[in-house]
């Protein structure tokens, strides 16, 4: 890793854990500089993101897709412009920076515990299919994070219900329908991911699906959320137990996106040029 991408990097990973902290004060203590310290902070942290990648694409000479740690990276930003522009959309909804942007930050040091040498991309790899998959994989994160937050707000009765009036977060059912919506689009993102990765792998190796490990997890994941959406839309599942299934599906995401690859050998360990 050159400086300027260590820089660029640290001073991301460190606005964004700002802008978590202010944000819980905020809504804690409802003081609205800590709301505003928020806001700038992550705005800050996605222009330094956005440094972070495009410094990696310009030094690498190819798009920040290549390698475990170019994945967090260019990843990360793609979900925050998604968790961004949803909370500037709507300014009511900033709250949610406090369970979206632990993912997020944990996403990226999983990306600095990886390999961070730059190479140049393994045959395999130098595919157009290679970004719509890594985008779309990454726009699904981006929603998923924000059906997190949303449920886990909701969750979070007593001490939760308090702060989220306070904070002035839509009260009771509303929050968690705004979960389910940010679920939908996930899993319409997430869709597409399954299938460009399907028609990529047709072009590599002459079989839509192979039943790699992470192939696999990303399927389950996919079908926890269709569990999710069978449920509250043809079962009667609201508030509370659809809740519970929106948390839970973010773990699977993780074990899809990241825990697989440590575990078992996958032709998806991006390590590799």
């Amino acid at each position: 890793m050159r400086p300027i991408e260590a820089w660029l990097f640290w001073i991301t990973t460190g606005l964004y854990v700002v802008a978590f902290v202010a944000t819980l004060l905020g809504m804690v203590f409802q003081r609205p500089v800590w709301r505003t310290t928020g806001l700038v902070a992550v705005l800050a942290g996605l222009v330094a993101n956005t440094g972070a990648a495009a410094a990696r694409w310009v030094l690498a000479g190819h798009m920040p897709v290549g390698d475990r740690y170019e994945l967090n990276v260019s990843g990360s930003w793609v979900a925050m412009v998604v968790v961004v522009g949803v909370v500037l959309a709507a300014p009511r909804l900033r709250p949610l920076l406090v369970g979206a942007l632990p993912p997020v930050i944990l996403a990226l040091g999983i990306g600095i515990t990886s390999p961070t040498a730059i190479g140049p991309l393994s045959a395999a790899y130098d595919s157009g299919w290679l970004a719509v998959h890594v985008v779309f994989a990454f726009l699904a994160f981006g929603c998923f994070v924000l059906a997190f937050s949303a449920a886990a707000i909701y969750l979070a009765e007593g001490w939760g219900a308090t702060v989220r009036v306070r904070a002035g977060l839509p009260e009771g059912e509303a929050l968690e329908d705004l979960s389910y919506r940010m679920v939908v689009a996930g899993f319409i993102f997430e869709a597409v991911m399954i299938a460009s990765g399907a028609v990529w792998a047709n072009d590599l190796w002459g079989t839509y699906w192979s039943w790699d490990p992470v192939e696999v997890w990303s399927l389950i994941s996919f079908l926890v959320y269709a569990l999710y959406l069978h449920l509250r839309t043809f079962a009667g599942w609201r508030g509370r137990r659809s809740a519970v299934v929106a948390v839970l599906g973010l773990v699977f995401v993780f074990l899809s996106f990241w825990g697989v690859q440590w575990l078992v050998p996958t032709v998806h360990d991006f390590n590799q040029f």
